[in-house]
């Protein structure tokens, strides 16, 4: 996935000045913000809590939880349905990559007011610790501040199919669309 990124961002270099130069910044009468055929990646920050079962997600103690990070890539076929994979490290690991994901997204795009509330569910594989597979459901909030940029929230739960402790993860990030 690193590589995939590289290779986007050496393949854009040529449009560098038409494109990063406007990239963060806030363009209030764009129409298309959310596109059909967009791939994007995905640069977050996490955190995660070990979790006995799905109903110990909603208790109010955060203490022991771990910090991370991770990357990913998205494709929406259309304006409101895409695929995604991600993958992240999070701190008190033994491994270098704590899981890898793929997920199906359904979204609902509200052009008028830059915000694009989702959906999504998947599996994917952990390797640290249990190194087993699992499948997780989440909901999040995407903010575009043009049709290239976007800071998001997710919060998501993976449920361990065959052994190890299921986990709640929260990440925000920022997204640029291609």
């Amino acid at each position: 996935m690193i590589g995939a990124a590289a290779v986007f961002c050496a393949a854009g270099s040529a449009r560098a000045d038409s494109t990063w130069n406007n990239r963060f910044s806030y363009d209030h009468h764009s129409q298309d913000l959310f596109a059909a055929q967009e791939f994007s990646l995905d640069l977050f920050g996490t955190y995660g809590k070990n979790k006995a079962k799905f109903n110990d997600t909603f208790d109010r103690s955060a203490r022991d939880g771990d910090f991370g990070g991770g990357v990913g890539a998205n494709y929406f076929l259309t304006r409101n349905f895409g695929l995604g994979v991600d993958t992240f490290a999070q701190s008190g690991d033994n491994a270098f990559i704590h899981g890898a994901s793929g997920s199906l997204i359904l979204r609902l795009p509200v052009d008028s007011c830059h915000m694009a509330p989702y959906i999504l569910g998947g599996g994917g594989r952990t390797f640290e610790g249990s190194d087993a597979w699992n499948l997780h459901a989440g909901v999040g909030l995407e903010f575009r501040l043009n049709p290239h940029t976007g800071i998001f929230v997710e919060g998501r739960h993976t449920f361990h199919i065959d052994k190890g402790t299921d986990y709640a993860q929260f990440r925000a990030g920022v997204r640029f669309g291609f």
